[in-house]
């Protein structure tokens, strides 16, 4: 789903409501974190929001949309990928929770290989706790995206290859506890990259240069964290989380 234009520059771990939109331009400002984390707590009460004048449907879970991102039901049946989006979307993703289709329903559990590829107007993407994995290119040339924000308790486990490359907007990366394998060149030519946090508590798998090019020189880790050592991907482990 995608909701109003915004600013941002922040890729977090933290809280999305269960009501979400962004009424306004300019609502989010540089650095502004007590705004992003306020944004993803509101909840509106019956209030039906609106988009550059435009009133949203409401639909499943109290999610709010324009219908532009396509899902396809996995095999298994029971779970969902977020599959196809128009380039021309802009403004904030919020992946939904559940998809149905007209035999059958299953929550949301991946954004599957190039899903969000080149569509260079999104500027802010939120990702439920519910998605385990992030494709292959699947934010690849997303020249505007800032921020990527995490729900909290992620199960995230996986960023495939080169998922954020050539995202040369995004400022902040915090990656979640749950995540095991970075795959190659994942994030790779993200030239205004001025921050990494990584949350989990064992290294995750690297692929090949997966910071090739990116704008910083140091991961922040948990203290007491393992398998980092003094450098990880090329750059300099800071244990200070």
């Amino acid at each position: 789903m995608i909701l109003a234009n915004s600013s941002s520059v922040i890729f977090g771990n933290n809280i999305i409501a269960s009501n979400i939109y962004a009424g306004a331009n300019n609502m989010w400002s540089s650095y502004d974190y007590k705004a992003m984390v306020e944004f993803y707590n509101i909840n509106y009460l019956g209030e039906t929001p609106k988009v550059n004048g435009v009133t949203l449907s409401l639909l499943d879970s109290g999610e709010y949309m324009d219908g532009t991102p396509d899902y396809n039901m996995n095999s298994d049946g029971v779970t969902a990928t977020l599959v196809d989006c128009a380039t021309t979307a802009s403004g904030i993703l919020l992946t939904r929770l559940n998809y149905d289709d007209t035999q059958q329903s299953g929550i949301v559990t991946s954004i599957g290989d190039q899903a969000l590829k080149n569509c260079e107007y999104i500027t802010n993407v939120a990702i439920r706790k519910q998605i385990i994995t992030i494709g292959n290119n699947s934010f690849f040339g997303c020249l505007r995206l800032k921020t990527v924000f995490f729900e909290q308790n992620s199960n995230l486990t996986e960023i495939k290859s080169y998922a954020f490359s050539n995202c040369q907007s995004l400022h902040t990366v915090e990656i979640p506890s749950a995540v095991t394998d970075i795959g190659e060149q994942a994030f790779s030519y993200t030239n205004n990259l001025k921050r990494i946090n990584c949350y989990a508590q064992s290294a995750p798998n690297l692929g090949e240069f997966v910071f090739l090019n990116s704008g910083s020189n140091t991961i922040n880790v948990p203290v007491g964290a393992t398998g980092y050592g003094t450098t990880y991907g090329g750059l300099t482990v800071n244990y200070s989380l």
